[in-house]
């Protein structure tokens, strides 16, 4: 993670759900960009799955209902659940609190020092991997599709994996190298397919894709020489956009222009013309104002682009980031190779910052991380797949048997859909209280409890006395991006091999990013690889309200989540069918008879909070994290939140952390 910037880094339709409980998430305030929302609803029991096999439920998947109604108790209607007298059904010598990757590493870990101990996993979810889930398929002819519902691939594991994540991915059977090796990242171009930029109607007066885009997100999963990029000059003019604003683009991109002394030549000095200790200086002065400069003021103000102009970038950092450019610092923006940033006379790129923009995002499993969050639940608990797993190509197409995770017999069980509330004496034996889905509450003692859930409900777990005020605070502050990741599956691809692309960026739409899914082949499962055949896309969606724009992140976030739990699942799959409708009925697509299956996965509570050069200060993820992540008895810690950085590795190494805090 970079100190002075952001960083980052899922047949037919089930039956009709209900709406979301409109609301913040727990422990947060409504702000003036947040509309006004019905009371929360009281506690359901989850709805009667047409599907028992978790993974393969289409319809509303990540955090779906049941999963979500009884925490809205405990914070928005601000109710309580003291365990009092209630008895302890069951002991454990170690209680974890949700089944994500973190707090399966955790156990885990955990049973590698006590090798006896009796372990239980809470989690809200019908599922486990936490954001870590797979989204499965069956075709008419049986076949099986498979894609990712939430956490994609390994983040720049060459440059960022610590020592201990390598050790637990040779413990699973995951080499990196060979995951690396098995990503087709020729399929799309052989097939001479490129990426594109989708204008709507109602932002430039028609609704157009314009094929040969150029741009390459941080770590792409392309080569630079497989784009199939048009030249620039006649990329832009084909954009349905003022000739103006076309010549103002296009100069962006091409002119190698200082706009920073071209705007301010009595502020900013030439770097160029200046040496040692001066040219330093200037330098820091520079990464220093930049650093608080956002990037759409960038455009407007140094640039001079119009508001149309730089809608065309809004929603570039979207996928990448959960934030629009008005959310980006220009420094940061810079790292992301947004156009104008690369004269403005910055400093180099620190080395860890350059592996992390260079190196390729292609360590993906077919369906994302959620098959390490399988390897290790078939290490924790053995009988839930018919034949020991010997490594990654084993767990691609193992069945996973869940009515074996939480059976008594089991010296680690997981106890799905399963909300936490409560967490009393942390001097220990800890006592866990959780509500079920018909919201009874239930008790288990741990003599020792690991909370891999969201750090900002950590909070609403204790009585006040029991968590320190700081400590409160410190938890309080990583508020969650919203994130909707939908999933498509289409009969074939051949509307897409019409348009020439792979992949649709969309400024003003509601999915910023529009792409076929992940080429990856391993254990027995073939990626489709001719158009004929049916696929699955990828669509990215990140609740962005116009009302929000330029505030903060916590309170743009906060405002998205209000618009994400104020619309109907059926209203969510309209918005996906209608955009794929549009960007591909020109090339003969037609919805209702090319989509198989629609999955819409809704993490209200989706990337952890990074640090933001635009918002915090250098060094404050640190500051708060070693306060967050303080014993609290024999209660600790382990997410990814804890330190700002949502990626796979920092869960684990978060998880791992908190094990030797145990002692």
């Amino acid at each position: 993670m970079k100190s002075k910037g952001l960083s980052r880094r899922e047949v037919l339709v089930g039956a009709a759900t209900t709406a979301l409980v409109a609301g913040c998430g727990v422990g947060e305030t409504k702000d003036a960009a947040a509309p006004a929302a019905p009371a929360p609803a009281p506690p359901v029991a989850a709805p009667e799955a047409p599907q028992p096999y978790p993974p393969a439920r289409t319809g509303w998947r990540g955090s779906h209902p049941g999963s979500f109604e009884n925490m809205h108790r405990l914070g928005q209607q601000k109710m309580a659940f003291p365990l009092g007298t209630t008895a302890a059904q069951e002991q454990f010598d170690l209680v974890v609190v949700g089944a994500g990757v973190s707090g399966l590493t955790a156990a885990y870990a955990y049973r590698k020092v006590h090798a006896t101990a009796r372990v239980l996993i809470l989690d809200n979810h019908d599922d486990f991997g936490g954001h870590a889930r797979r989204n499965e398929f069956i075709l008419p002819d049986g076949r099986k599709l498979l894609s990712y519902a939430g956490s994609e691939s390994f983040q720049s594991p060459k440059a960022l994996f610590s020592e201990e994540v390598n050790t637990l991915m040779a413990e699973l059977g995951v080499d990196i190298d060979q995951l690396r090796a098995r990503f087709d990242a020729q399929l799309y171009p052989k097939l001479n397919l490129g990426r594109g930029i989708f204008f709507n109607k109602e932002s430039y007066g028609v609704d157009k894709c314009v094929v040969g885009d150029a741009y390459r997100q941080p770590a792409d999963d392309l080569d630079a020489d497989s784009m199939h990029e048009r030249p620039i000059a006649s990329f832009v003019a084909d954009f349905p956009l003022p000739q103006a604003d076309l010549d103002a683009l296009l100069a962006l991109h091409t002119e190698r222009v200082d706009y920073l002394h071209r705007k301010e030549p009595a502020r900013w000095k030439a770097v160029e013309g200046l040496k040692g200790s001066a040219r330093e200086d200037e330098r820091d002065a520079r990464d220093a104002f930049t650093a608080k400069l956002p990037y759409d003021a960038f455009l407007r103000d140094y640039v001079g682009l119009s508001p149309l102009a730089i809608s065309v970038f809004r929603q570039r950092s979207a996928d990448f980031l959960a934030i629009g450019v008005d959310g980006v610092s220009t420094d940061y923006a810079r790292t992301m190779g947004l156009p104008g940033t690369d004269f403005l006379g910055l400093s180099e790129l620190s080395e860890e910052e350059q592996a992390e923009r260079t190196e390729p995002y292609r360590y993906h499993f077919p369906d994302g991380n959620a098959s390490v969050a399988r390897l290790l639940v078939a290490r924790l608990v053995p009988n839930v797949v018919k034949a020991p797993l010997k490594g990654m190509d084993d767990v691609v197409l193992a069945d996973f048997d869940y009515t074996q995770l939480d059976i008594p017999s089991n010296d680690v069980r997981i106890r799905l859909s399963s909300t936490v509330c409560r967490v009393e004496n942390p001097a220990g034996p800890v006592g866990v209280g959780y509500l079920d889905t018909a919201g009874e509450l239930h008790r288990v003692d741990g003599a020792q409890v690991v909370l891999a859930c969201y750090s900002m409900v950590i909070p609403y777990l204790f009585a006040e006395a029991d968590l320190p005020a700081p400590q409160r605070e410190a938890l309080s502050k990583n508020v969650k991006a919203p994130l909707v990741y939908g999933r498509a599956v289409l009969r074939d691809w051949k509307a897409w091999q019409q348009l020439a692309a792979h992949e649709i960026y969309c400024p003003d739409m509601p999915y910023a990013r529009v792409k076929l899914d992940y080429p990856v082949s391993m254990g027995g499962y073939k990626h489709p690889v001719t158009p004929d055949e049916p696929v699955v896309v990828h669509m990215v969606h990140v609740p962005l309200p116009a009302a929000s724009r330029g505030q903060d992140a916590r309170t743009q976030a906060r405002a998205g989540r209000w618009e994400l739990f104020a619309a109907t699942h059926e209203a969510r799959e309209t918005a996906l069918r209608d955009q794929l409708q549009r960007m591909l009925g020109g090339a003969g697509f037609d919805h209702q008879r090319d989509v198989l299956a629609v999955t819409i996965n809704v993490w209200s509570h989706g990337y952890s909070y990074c640090l933001n050069s635009l918002y915090d200060e250098d060094g404050e993820d640190e500051r708060v994290a070693e306060i967050a992540g303080a014993a609290i008895g024999r209660v600790v810690v382990a997410n990814s939140d804890l330190t700002w950085a949502p990626y796979l590795h920092a869960a684990i190494d978060n998880a791992l952390a908190a094990v030797k805090k145990l002692g």
